[in-house]
């Protein structure tokens, strides 16, 4: 497929996610073209396998805001940044500076206790 070919779309069009369907050995085969209309013209591919959908090539940018997270957040890989990320659009820095203290100052408060567990095992 050279830049200007359309890979194979579902049912003649787009999907009603607004992605084109691909076969996955025509993906294989023209990787580079689509990178290229996903980095600089927001398309977006279903790759299929045996005609059912397999797997999805979108954006960075559309893959971050699939999965709820702000674009500063996207970096970072603890579960605690992530949970942060959610919350960028709802509330400021220094709320969720002081939120991120509070859990930490409850973490450290937090105390181990013994149990028992002798009479479980039988």
């Amino acid at each position: 497929m050279n830049e200007t070919a359309t890979p194979r779309d579902a049912e003649g069009g787009l999907d009603e996610s607004g992605a084109r369907h691909v076969a996955a050995s025509e993906a294989k085969a023209t990787f580079s073209a689509l990178i290229e209309g996903v980095q600089h013209r927001g398309e977006r591919y279903v790759i299929e396998r045996h005609g059912k959908p397999a797997a999805a090539l979108v954006s960075v940018a559309e893959l971050d805001r699939l999965a709820g997270r702000s674009q500063a957040a996207a970096g970072m890989n603890d579960g605690l940044s992530g949970f942060i990320g959610l919350f960028a659009d709802i509330m400021t820095d220094d709320e969720i500076d002081n939120m991120v203290a509070t859990i930490y100052a409850d973490r450290e408060r937090d105390v181990p206790r013994e149990v028992d567990i002798s009479g479980w095992a039988e």
